[in-house]
């Protein structure tokens, strides 16, 4: 409880890229193809590959400005890799479809992506691509970890995704069906 507290207390880590905050904390940064997306993908491997992967997922970035959709919803303050640091497990965080540059060229990008269909069917099975890559036969199941608008795609991610043992939300809004 005091490591939240204390990342949660700590001012924002965002002067710098997430590649370089990824050199500083000693982790790795790839780009995995997802269901046609790339992704940013920054890992920590722990000192064996078993058990759990703890799968990190950011919040909704900047998906506007002002009135109208953003033209990079890359986030600015990043809790989630903040959180990621933190775990000492096998840890890896997730990028979205269109966020951190990627595909900003393909012509695939659409502002629709992080707006109205930021949780869409779409990204969700893009990012649960990534997630069936990185969870290797040495991990014995996944943990789904978001933040804020992640943790909405966590939960959505998580029959999408096999082998999820657990879903952990911070600070996530959903809505309950009236059905």
């Amino acid at each position: 409880m005091a490591v939240l507290f204390a990342l949660f207390a700590a001012p924002a880590c965002a002067p710098y890229s997430i590649t370089d905050y990824a050199a500083r904390h000693e982790m790795t940064v790839r780009q995995l193809e997802g269901d046609g997306f790339e992704h940013l993908v920054v890992e920590r491997p722990a000192a064996s590959s078993s058990g759990s992967l703890h799968i990190y997922i950011e919040g909704d970035g900047i998906p506007w400005a002002g009135n109208l959709p953003s033209a990079d919803p890359t986030p600015r303050d990043m809790l989630a890799i903040r959180l990621m640091d933190a775990d000492h497990g096998t840890v890896a965080y997730v990028g979205r479809p269109c966020y951190f540059g990627m595909d900003a060229s393909s012509g695939r990008c659409h502002p629709s992506l992080w707006t109205s269909q930021r949780y869409g069917a779409e990204v969700v099975r893009s990012m649960a691509a990534v997630i069936a890559q990185l969870r290797s036969p040495s991990y014995a199941d996944v943990v789904l970890i978001g933040h804020s608008g992640g943790g909405v795609l966590a939960v959505l991610l998580e029959s999408e995704v096999e082998g999820v043992k657990g879903v952990i939300t911070v600070g996530a809004k959903m809505a309950r069906s009236t059905r």
